[in-house]
């Protein structure tokens, strides 16, 4: 058995990377859920900015959306 065989297969296709700057806050649940209806298999969530709780609201609602669409976030 070779390494590929084995690896999950959300891991083919499209991998979207999330930009604060490019998606605000509010606007990225939809930005993400377009990426996922238009094919993302992965969704990398990036975000810097320093409030933690926001973070992790905005985490768990992209996590919850990529579940939905059978992706890995």
């Amino acid at each position: 058995m070779t390494a590929s065989s084995t690896r999950d297969p959300r891991l083919r296709g499209l991998y979207a990377i999330t930009d604060q700057q490019l998606t605000p806050g509010d606007q990225l649940p939809t930005a993400v859920a377009a990426a996922l209806r238009g094919g993302a298999r992965l969704i990398q969530y990036r975000d810097k900015q320093p409030n933690a709780p926001v973070r992790l609201q905005e985490a768990r609602a992209l996590a919850t959306l990529c579940r939905g669409h059978g992706a890995l976030l």
